[in-house]
């Protein structure tokens, strides 16, 4: 068994909830709502969208910006992916965009055995920070919806307290209200530029979740995990 640390940090989409398949699966209805608006046939709408999507996440600025708005960041696949169609008739990209993070929240569920390992890791003592980027209204909607903060000590949300991951300084606010040193502590993560070798500039270990990791989460292959494990649950294992 795994001798856990006396304090654990904690991301939130792609390690606790699996916020990739239901974007994945969001985005799938928003190509079925475009196909069924401009009249052309669902496929090549599809290949539009992955298309612009793909590039829109390849960028670290872009990808930077978007978390804190996702509705204006899939507005802007829609239109890139729009002009590729040379669509030009009038469609409410800004709506779309809306649109989509209501579906992709519906569509949220945890990631098998991750609450459960949460609550496990709790119950032995490991004092817990959930740690996450993103816009106060858009996480706090999805830390809802599952209750996830009533198994954390501490919770940190990149626009509440106006900074996030790699920003070492959420890192050290997350170890200063757990009252524990970085090094008694890990991040567990599947950004690894963020998660990964933003917390190991900080002093702390870091865990790889590598399961539900989004391809735009692999990194450029520089980034080295101290440890890996396909979910949160083989902490325990």
């Amino acid at each position: 068994m795994i001798t856990l640390p006396r304090a654990m940090l904690i991301d939130l989409d792609d390690t606790l909830l699996a916020s990739s398949a239901a974007a994945s699966r969001a985005m799938a209805m928003v190509a079925d709502r475009l196909a069924a608006d401009t009249g052309l046939p669902p496929a090549p709408v599809r290949t539009a969208l992955q298309e612009a999507g793909t590039w829109f996440w390849s960028d670290q600025g872009r990808r930077a910006h978007a978390r804190m708005d996702q509705a204006g960041a899939r507005a802007r696949i829609v239109e890139r992916a729009l002009a590729a169609l040379r669509v030009t008739a009038a469609i409410d990209a800004e709506a779309l965009g809306r649109w989509f993070v209501a579906e992709r929240l519906r569509a949220l569920e945890p990631i098998p055995g991750a609450l459960q390992a949460v609550a496990e890791l709790r119950r032995r003592g490991v004092k817990l920070a959930l740690v996450t980027n993103g816009s106060a209204a858009d996480q706090r909607a999805k830390i809802g919806r599952h209750a996830v903060d009533r198994r954390f000590d501490a919770v940190l949300v990149e626009g509440e307290v106006g900074f996030g991951k790699p920003d070492p300084r959420i890192f050290r606010l997350a170890l200063e209200r757990l009252g524990a040193n970085a090094a008694d502590a890990w991040m567990v993560g599947d950004d690894l530029p963020w998660d990964i070798a933003g917390a190991q500039a900080a002093g702390i270990r870091a865990v790889w979740a590598r399961d539900h990791a989004a391809s735009a989460a692999a990194g450029d292959g520089t980034v080295r995990p101290d440890r890996t494990v396909g979910t949160i649950a083989e902490l325990l294992v």
